[in-house]
């Protein structure tokens, strides 16, 4: 099928984009006019109707106006992005999606149909280029090369499986969980004479065995993105790098992006590149934070300069971010932070509280305060107070190296009774109670967040039965 070249009535107005200043008011005109090409564009697809020739020309014009308007406004994305209704962002990549799968379906039948076609013909792929110049970005990411390399949702026509093949000088494993779609890809790679290289399998990401793989990639539209994330973390070796496919700014109105990093635990993000120009992808390099947390640094602290309360505040509002459950509704503001850390100061510096820090390299991924009791008779005592740790390391066996010191500490301090309590029904309730802490009360009006109750849980372990719990 000859596709018609994109029309040129919908544009960004670049010499307005060369002379603006950082003024709001030229801004919120930029962003107007971007809206509006944005809402004719949501028209033209509304009129498609499953003509493909239409499909692309507006297609086209959408990529074009992101293009040119992320080149010239750099600022445009965020003010934007905040206007676009959340529907009207799913209709653009449902439709970005369908046509990129139709791309890819057209071209992979034009091979299968011709007895000539030969490898040489995939420089003809219209996104050919796009790729490679992709696959060449995320292989420099690699702190090594990879011998067994695992690409998930290739697809029916696995072009990022064939160029990581030709990149790497390596055989690679794709898998797709089609089986229709795993059939035709298979008769593909054998036509193309790539049997030896590219190996095809019918498998779902978010179940498969990944233990023997040094490197993983994930398609930016593999699906379920989570649950294959969490496979990967609990299945992959220490030292597999995770090459996981996004989107950044205004190229999130072709895809979803993959906001992983506060969201899945587990991975940590060593580097990152960023689609440029007439790129359209990004990718995350992540490593297993499994593997950084037998390399953390710990310390007991006892009084808090600048540089700790600024990361100690960063790493609450990190949490806060995804969840409510230690005492905030929300991230800390400068005065809420404040005075939280200057009391805790104040605590350490006189030895009612003890702090554990745990850092990799120069950031604090946890912490932890431990408050004896302060009476005489209640001197066998000594309560967990708060307990954060980052969203990335969580899943990763750091509870239980906190647990460890936590056993170490009391135990110096001659306190042998631990008391804490959580949330009822969190991550933090049933890891508690996995380590045999016994309930000793409940209060059904702990905690209120956005007008609803929560149950609260007051737990107690022996520091002895916890030593017999954490330690081999």
């Amino acid at each position: 099928m000859i596709l018609n070249p994109m029309n040129n009535h919908m544009s960004f107005p670049k010499e307005l984009m060369k002379n603006t200043s950082e003024k709001e008011s030229v801004l919120d005109d930029l962003v107007e006019i971007f809206l509006n090409n944005i809402k004719a564009i949501l028209g033209s697809l509304e009129k498609d109707n499953g003509n493909f020739v239409a499909l692309h020309d507006t297609i086209c014009q959408l990529e074009q106006l992101i293009f040119d308007a992320e080149q010239q406004t750099p600022h445009l994305a965020s003010k934007t992005l905040a206007k676009v209704n959340p529907s009207e962002i799913a209709c653009l990549q449902q439709a970005y999606c369908k046509w990129e799968t139709e791309i890819e379906w057209q071209f992979a039948h034009r091979l299968m149909s011709d007895p000539e076609a030969g490898l040489d013909e995939i420089l003809n792929y219209k996104l050919y280029k796009r790729f490679e110049t992709l696959i060449e970005h995320e292989v420099a990411l690699l702190s090594s090369k990879p011998q067994r390399v695992l690409f998930i949702g290739s697809g029916p026509f696995p072009i990022s499986g064939i160029l990581l093949s030709q990149v790497l000088n390596i055989a690679v494993d794709c898998i797709e969980q089609e089986p229709e779609v795993v059939d035709f890809s298979r008769s593909l790679i054998e036509r193309l004479g790539l049997i030896n290289t590219v190996r095809v399998l019918c498998a779902e990401g978010q179940q498969y065995d990944l233990a023997n793989y040094d490197l993983i990639m994930i398609a930016l539209l593999a699906e379920p993105k989570y649950a294959i994330l969490r496979n990967i973390r609990k299945k992959v070796a220490l030292n597999c790098q995770v090459l996981c496919r996004t989107s950044f700014g205004l190229r999130t109105l072709l895809y979803k992006s993959t906001p992983i990093i506060e969201r899945i635990g587990g991975f940590i993000p060593v580097n990152q590149q960023i689609a440029d120009h007439e790129q359209t992808i990004s990718t995350y390099l992540l490593q297993s934070a499994k593997h950084l947390s037998c390399e953390l640094q710990w310390q007991w602290v006892d009084q808090l300069d600048g540089n700790l309360k600024a990361q100690i505040t960063d790493l609450i509002n990190r949490v806060l971010q995804r969840e409510t459950t230690i005492g905030f509704p929300s991230p800390l503001d400068d005065r809420e932070a404040s005075e939280l850390l200057a009391g805790l100061d104040e605590s350490l510096k006189s030895g009612t509280k003890y702090l554990l820090i745990a850092k990799a390299g120069d950031q604090i991924v946890a912490h932890v305060i431990l408050t004896p009791h302060p009476l005489p008779n209640c001197a066998h005592q000594i309560e967990v107070s708060r307990l954060v740790i980052c969203p990335s390391f969580r899943g990763t066996g750091l509870l239980t190296q906190i647990a460890q010191k936590l056993v170490l500490k009391s135990e110096i301090l001659g306190r042998s009774l631990m008391l804490l309590d959580v949330r009822e029904g969190t991550l933090a309730h049933a890891l508690w109670k996995s380590w045999k802490f016994k309930e000793y009360g409940r209060l059904p009006d702990y905690a209120k967040v956005n007008g609803k109750t929560y149950a609260g849980i007051f737990m107690y372990q022996y520091v002895s039965s916890l030593r017999a719990a954490v330690f081999p």
